[in-house]
């Protein structure tokens, strides 16, 4: 879920940084809430559980304020093998009064950037990968990202919606 706020009329995106400490992509910028879904959860359930636990958002903001944006689809080939990904994308428009803070351990804190900072940081070996999808696809969505300033759009949004090799 991408986290933003207005300060001063210009749009700020939260962002996670994961613990130091975590097995996978340990102190890489993350989005403000992200999870895998557990057996038994649908993405709802999914999404209130995990806002909970890693940034602390009440589930009445969530459900006041939480707006499905879609989902980015692409396949992971590592060493561990060929994997199909989909991600399902939220919005959250948060107050600008609110901070998030970490329930579980899993986010060392939070960082609330420019939009000017997160399209540096987003294209980056900073940003966990899967997650840096998340965000371009939330700057394309807002016209922040657009054909007119970005050479590559193009293939930006293939590479965001691409088809599952099997």
């Amino acid at each position: 879920m991408n986290g933003y706020t207005f300060k001063d009329g210009e749009m700020m995106m939260w962002v996670g940084v994961r613990d130091p400490n975590k097995a996978k992509y340990p102190g890489l910028y993350d989005n403000m809430v992200a999870g895998g879904i557990s057996s038994g959860y649908n993405i709802w359930d999914t999404l209130v559980k995990e806002a909970d636990e890693e940034a602390n958002i009440p589930a009445e903001i969530l459900s006041h304020r939480a707006k499905p944006a879609g989902a980015i689809s692409y396949t992971i080939v590592n060493e561990y093998g060929i994997a199909p990904e989909v991600e399902f994308v939220y919005d959250l428009e948060l107050p600008s009064d609110f901070v998030p803070a970490n329930n579980d351990g899993e986010v060392e804190g939070f960082e609330l950037m420019t939009i000017a900072r997160v399209k540096e940081v987003v294209v980056t070996d900073k940003f966990k990968p899967n997650c840096a999808g998340v965000v371009i696809d939330f700057l394309i969505r807002h016209g922040l990202v657009a054909p007119d300033n970005t050479a590559s759009y193009v293939e930006i949004l293939n590479l965001l919606h691409s088809p599952h090799p099997f």
